[in-house]
């Protein structure tokens, strides 16, 4: 559901709730006359009959006869904001609480409820600076127990304008008021207590969360990335790891982000082996990214067959030459020099390679160690038209000439 939606819909609830307070009114509010009362709760008929157009209808004239009155304006202002809710007209419901809000003299709970009641709709429309100020209002003036719901919206307020001590505050009350408070709630207090920088009660809210739902996969990506956010990527992959061991990551990004996790964490062989293991498993595509990622963990495993093997296989589908000049640059240490010529004329013949003069040079030099000769005069002329490399290219060439 939409954030925005979802607020709306809170709003709506709220207001019929405090409509229903304004009128039991039980901390020595003024009480409405018997004529405004009979009206409202005709308004509450249309409502369930969703006959909103009869509900505004009667409303705006009990506002017109009530205007001198501000306890009945403001009590039939907030029912009319609420049935312009419920037409999810939330612009239309805040002129008229505003207006009403213009009222002097109005019942100081009935006051605390329209800032409440003005507050979750700034909330919802994402006004967080207008909306904090109005529940803190509200909390500052009401008589009525706030119940959970109604902390958390002010929690959030003040988490979105940064007031994070009051943020963190509100939420808790909010959740220790609802046993069964969603994990969104405790999700919101963990990144207060993070921004809060106060690590460790964030991690416990977060094995809170995997102690109740171990099964959410989006719980375990959180504690993962609380660790890679405090730049601990041992925890971190540790997190990915139990979680992909129970099965509860399965996606291709989860499993990638292990390895890579394995990595950073100086332990590339057990992230090659992963991959090794989703590729013959066919949960993975064998394309350039997964099998050039699987040569470079398999080079830093030093297992130096298997990675030119897994680097093979990345060139014949790479968009560029790089990695057949990462080839050629193994072979070339590895003095198999004709496999280091190949490999650094694909690179040439493929592009998006930097210093081609350089690759030409050292393909002619592997092919002179090769005794390839032709091939090597063709790759050093090519290498003497850089000026930079024109005397050791015509040095060479010289030599080669000289030798036959």
């Amino acid at each position: 559901m939409n954030g925005m939606i979802a607020m709306r819909l809170m709003a709506a609830l709220i207001s019929a709730m405090l409509a229903m307070q304004a009128l039991a009114a039980p901390v020595a509010a003024p009480s409405p006359s018997r004529s405004t009362f009979v009206k409202l709760m005709k308004v509450q008929q249309y409502w369930e009959q969703e006959d909103y157009d009869a509900a505004i209808a009667d409303l705006e004239a009990l506002l017109g006869k009530k205007h001198d009155d501000p306890y009945e304006f403001a009590l039939a202002s907030q029912f009319l904001a609420h049935t312009y809710v419920l037409l999810d007209r939330p612009s239309a419901a805040r002129r008229v609480l505003e207006a009403a809000l213009e009222k002097e003299d109005i019942h100081f709970q009935l006051l605390a409820n329209l800032k409440l009641f003005y507050g979750q709709l700034a909330l919802g429309d994402e006004e967080y600076e207008l909306a904090r100020q109005m529940f803190e209002e509200w909390l500052a003036t009401t008589m009525q127990v706030a119940d959970s719901s109604q902390l958390f919206s002010a929690a959030y307020a003040n988490y979105m304008t940064q007031h994070l001590d009051e943020a963190e505050k509100l939420v808790d009350q909010a959740i220790s008021r609802n046993a069964a408070a969603p994990d969104s709630w405790h999700r919101l207090h963990y990144q207060v207590l993070f921004d809060l920088e106060r690590y460790n009660a964030a991690e416990l809210i977060l094995l809170h969360l995997l102690e109740r739902t171990p099964a959410n996969e989006g719980h375990w990506r959180l504690l993962a990335n609380h660790h890679l956010r405090r730049e601990d990527s041992v925890k971190a992959l540790a997190a990915l790891t139990i979680a992909k061991q129970i099965e509860v990551l399965a996606d291709i990004e989860d499993l990638l982000r292990i390895v890579s996790l394995f990595n950073v964490a100086e332990a590339p062989e057990r992230g090659a082996r992963m991959l090794e293991r989703a590729l013959a498993d066919a949960k993975l595509e064998p394309d350039f990214e997964v099998l050039r990622r699987l040569g470079d963990l398999l080079l830093l495993s030093r297992e130096r067959a298997r990675a030119i093997a897994a680097l093979q296989r990345a060139a014949a589908v790479a968009p560029d030459g790089k990695t057949h000049e990462l080839l050629a640059s193994i072979w070339f240490n590895d003095q198999e020099w004709r496999n280091a010529h190949d490999a650094y004329v694909s690179a040439i013949e493929k592009g998006g390679v930097d210093n081609i003069d350089r690759l030409y040079l050292l393909a002619g030099v592997s092919a002179m160690r090769a005794g390839m000769t032709n091939e090597a005069k063709s790759a050093l002329t090519e290498a003497s038209r850089s000026t930079a490399l024109r005397p050791q290219a015509q040095a060479m060439l010289r030599k080669l000439t000289g030798e036959t």
